[in-house]
């Protein structure tokens, strides 16, 4: 498994037995995941994994348009990749 594995979980809506099967090996490797919305972090907590959630922010350009970025803010420490 290669070292700093990031499993983005963001826009997923549905997790079936071999689904978990596959997100808990993950975990077990070292896998990092990224879960935002309800039913992701819901799947994560129940396999128990600790994802990192993504936060979008609103940041304005030069021009006065808005565009949109997203951050990662991790709900535990991860080492670095």
């Amino acid at each position: 498994m290669p070292k700093g594995l990031i499993v983005d979980l963001t826009e997923v809506s549905y997790v079936d037995s071999a689904g978990e099967r596959l997100l808990s090996w993950l975990g077990s490797v070292g896998a990092v995941f990224v879960a935002s919305g309800v039913y992701a972090p819901a799947v994560c907590e129940r396999l128990g994994l600790s994802p990192v959630r993504r936060i979008a922010e609103r940041r304005k350009r030069r021009h006065g348009s808005s565009g949109e970025i997203s951050s990662i803010k991790h709900s535990h420490p991860v080492e670095a990749i």
